[in-house]
């Protein structure tokens, strides 16, 4: 079963330097981000990563298709938060601020 949303980071040397989140398959989104790394344009993160791909790792750290809850996209982004606001990534852009949930 391919998963298709949840959190990851990207790390370098050991370290948490980026956390996202992604609706589609994490593979693909980890090809992007590898692509823009190489390239050094579209993100931040790019530009300070630029010709690093081969150093940098991709882990999933919350795969919600094997959860045990279905999870809505705002979960997810709350999550996300949560794990910012604990690790601090060095290249996750300061103010990242709570989604508003409705319930």
């Amino acid at each position: 079963k391919i998963s298709h949303r949840g959190i990851y980071c990207i790390k370098l040397d050991g370290q948490i330097v980026y956390i996202g989140k992604t609706e589609n398959e994490f593979q693909k989104r980890w090809q992007e981000h590898r692509v823009g790394i190489r390239k050094g344009e579209g993100m931040y993160l790019y530009e300070q990563l630029k010709g690093m791909q081969d150093k940098v790792e991709f882990e999933i750290m919350l795969d919600v298709d094997d959860a045990d809850i279905p999870f809505s996209s705002e979960m997810i982004s709350a999550a996300e938060y949560t794990l910012i606001k604990e690790h601090k990534p060095k290249y996750n852009l300061a103010g990242v601020t709570m989604p508003y949930i409705i319930n």
